[in-house]
């Protein structure tokens, strides 16, 4: 099986600010927006000639037909039939007011054939006519939704012992193919990092979204508080949250994003130190603050 998907090369330069922080890379690759037949299901080349000299005429192989245009074609011969399979990616949708895919047909002549859609490799068949050459199809002009399999029937018109006899089919191309939707980026962190217990800090979540969609956002403060999924906010906006720590102690803020389709980054982290106070500890003092518990809050906000 061979699905194609094509990518451009892409060179990216990273500074690493912080030789003691890790330093993320999010890279994410988009596909081009053509799709060409996954796999052959069957094929039937027509051959007049009988063993041992079968298809002494006609040696291309019915995978030519995968992958996009390069002059290597399947020739099906006089009579010849082919059924292609586009994925489940590639899946051919009716897309309003234009083409929706394209067969390119080979070799210097325009040879005819009849091409049919179906959503199973077997059938039902919808007929979308006779054509010939490289040909453009939409589906809305059948009636039909999507299709998955493609069949090509040559006219049976021709000279079977001719060099690559009947139609030569080079590829088949859906020309606005399903968009596929992509997690947003890891969520970035940024805001205190050593503060004081009890003291509210502002804390800022900001992720990017591949298609610009709306986010949300799950945080964990690490000490078993959680907001769940604030939202929704525009690609790239900040997100600000104050939060305060009631005991001493290194916590990890964890959060993640998704985006209006449900797909999820990965988790963006930030370490945060709540050091304990100094206190005066003389066993009279100590046993005068266990009689007033709310002097311990209040002189924990006094850095002495």
């Amino acid at each position: 099986m061979c699905f194609y998907l094509v990518y451009e090369e892409q060179v990216i330069n990273v500074e690493v600010l912080d030789s003691d922080e890790p330093t993320v890379l999010d890279v994410y690759l988009n596909p081009s927006d053509d799709f060409y037949a996954y796999q052959v299901t069957l094929c039937y080349f027509h051959d007049p000639y009988n063993y041992p000299n079968n298809f002494q005429n006609n040696p291309t192989e019915g995978v030519s037909a995968l992958g996009p245009p390069d002059g290597t074609c399947a020739s099906l011969g006089v009579g010849g039939y082919m059924v292609l399979d586009m994925g489940e990616e590639g899946i051919i949708v009716d897309h309003e007011n234009t083409t929706d895919f394209k067969i390119f047909e080979g070799d210097a002549t325009q040879d005819g054939y009849t091409v049919y859609v179906s959503s199973n490799w077997s059938g039902p068949w919808v007929s979308l006519g006779l054509v010939t050459g490289t040909a453009e199809f939409d589906l809305a002009n059948f009636s039909v939704e999507s299709a998955q399999f493609i069949k090509i029937v040559d006219d049976n018109n021709g000279n079977p012992t001719e060099q690559n006899p009947g139609v030569d089919i080079d590829a088949v191309q859906h020309l606005i193919p399903i968009v596929v939707n992509n997690p947003p980026n890891r969520p970035y962190i940024n805001g205190t990092k050593d503060g004081k217990v009890g003291i509210e800090y502002e804390y800022t979540f900001v992720s990017t979204d591949p298609e610009e969609d709306d986010l949300y956002y799950w945080i964990e403060w690490g000490d078993n508080n959680t907001e769940q999924w604030l939202g929704p906010f525009a690609s790239g906006q900040e997100l600000k949250l104050n939060h305060s720590w009631v005991e001493a102690g290194e916590y990890i803020i964890k959060v993640k994003a998704k985006d209006t389709f449900d797909e999820e980054s990965s988790w963006g982290i930030f370490k945060v130190t709540m050091p304990r106070n100094k206190i005066v500890t003389s066993s009279i003092f100590y046993q005068f603050l266990k009689r007033y518990p709310f002097l311990i809050k209040l002189l924990s906000l006094i850095k002495l």
